[in-house]
Formats: C-alpha cells, structure tokens, sequence
C-alpha cells in the first residue's frame, strides 16, 4: 500500500495475532507476513509504521526459533541493525 495508515494497520493486525499465540506466530512465519514484516523493516519510511512493523516482528520471533532463523536468512537482523544506526531524524 502507499498509505503509511493501512500499512500500520496491517502490521497491528499481524502483531496481535502472533503475540503470544503459537499458532498465529507460525501462520504469520509461514505465510509470508514475516517475508513482508523485513521488507517493511528494509524500507519503511513513516515513523508509525516502522514502530508498528517492529512490534509485529518482535510479536513473531519471540520465543519460536524458526521464525527468528528465517528472520535473519530474510535479512531482517541486518535490517534491524541498520535502523538502530541510523539518525532518528531522518
């Protein structure tokens, strides 16, 4: 989408779901929700949708191995650590 709200409403949605419940924290690593949360990380620019987009990660990786093994051969730790170095300014 090209509207940041609905983007940081999608990642909401994803993160709810996966927060503390296994089951949506596998659908959310296996249907591709993990795959679109790192390409978010990678290129979100609105500063509502980036927070959303990392709760949402952190809701799918927290305590399911898989998820963050795919996490990262996505990219995502490196995408991750990028964020943390950038200028919160920008």
């Amino acid at each position: 989408s090209t509207d940041p709200e609905e983007r940081a409403a999608a990642a909401s949605v994803l993160a709810a779901v996966a927060r503390n419940n296994p089951s949506g924290q596998e659908a959310v690593a296996n249907k591709g929700g993990l795959v679109w949360l790192t390409k978010q990380l990678r290129e979100e620019k609105h500063a509502v949708a980036l927070v959303k987009t990392i709760s949402a990660v952190s809701a799918v990786v927290q305590h399911h191995g898989g998820a963050v093994q795919s996490f990262h051969a996505l990219g995502g730790t490196a995408a991750l650590a990028a964020l943390l170095r950038s200028d919160p300014n920008c």
